[in-house]
C-alpha cells in the first residue's frame, strides 16, 4: 500500500523521473475509469434485470402449465458426439389444451421415464410446447452476471493496459539507465588512463 501511495504522489522524492510521473498519472486514470464504470455497469445490470423481468411477466400471461403423459419410454441415456450424456430427451407425449382438446407432440422428459409417466410442460396461447416463463430469479441472475462480468472484463482490460504502460516505461527506464552506465564507464575509463 505504501508503494502505491508513493507511486501516486511521486513529487516528494527527488529521484523521481518523468517516466515515474507518467506511470503515476496513468494509474490514477485507470483507477478513476474503473471506479466510474462501476455505477455504469450496475445501471446496465439493472436495465437487463428490468427487461428480462418484463419479458418473464409477459410470458407468464401468455403461457400455461400443463401435464403431458408420455406415449413411449424415454431412452435410458443419450451419448452425444463428445461422449457426454444428457439427462433429458425429446419423447412423444399427449396432453390437454386449455380448451380441453387433446394434443400430441414431442416433449422433453428425463431419461429412463416409462410410457404413462407424467411430465410438466408449458404451452403458449396456441397450444405449442414452449419453455417455462423466465422467473424473477433468472432475471436477477442475468442482471448481476451482466454487471459483474462487464465490470470485471473492463477492469481486466484496464489492468492489462496499465501493465503494458508499466512495461513500456520500464524498458525506457532500463534504456536510460544503460546509457547512464555507458557514460559513467567512459568517464571512469578516461580517468584511469
Amino acid at each position: 500500500m505504501t508503494r502505491l501511495v508513493r507511486l501516486l504522489r511521486p513529487r516528494g522524492n527527488p529521484l523521481v523521473r518523468g517516466t515515474d510521473r507518467v506511470e503515476a498519472r496513468s494509474l490514477v486514470v485507470v483507477l478513476s475509469i474503473g471506479l466510474l464504470l462501476l455505477p455504469i455497469m450496475l445501471t446496465l445490470g439493472s436495465v437487463i434485470y428490468a427487461d428480462i423481468s418484463e419479458k418473464g411477466q409477459e410470458q407468464g400471461r401468455t403461457r400455461h402449465e400443463a401435464v403431458a403423459v408420455l406415449a413411449e419410454d424415454a431412452p435410458d441415456a443419450v451419448v452425444t458426439v463428445h461422449d457426454n450424456t444428457t439427462s433429458t430427451s425429446k419423447v412423444s407425449a399427449e396432453w390437454r389444451l386449455p380448451n380441453g382438446t387433446a394434443a400430441t407432440g414431442l416433449v422433453r422428459a428425463d431419461n429412463g421415464l416409462k410410457a404413462g409417466a407424467k411430465v410438466d410442460i408449458w404451452l403458449d396461447d396456441e397450444g405449442r410446447v414452449v419453455e417455462a416463463p423466465v422467473t424473477s430469479t433468472d432475471a436477477a441472475a442475468a442482471g448481476v452476471m451482466t454487471a459483474a462480468f462487464g465490470w470485471v472484463t473492463v477492469a481486466g482490460l484496464l489492468t492489462l493496459a496499465q501493465v503494458g504502460i508499466h512495461r513500456l516505461l520500464n524498458r525506457r527506464r532500463y534504456r536510460a539507465w544503460s546509457l547512464e552506465w555507458e557514460r559513467a564507464e567512459r568517464d571512469w575509463n578516461k580517468r584511469n588512463h
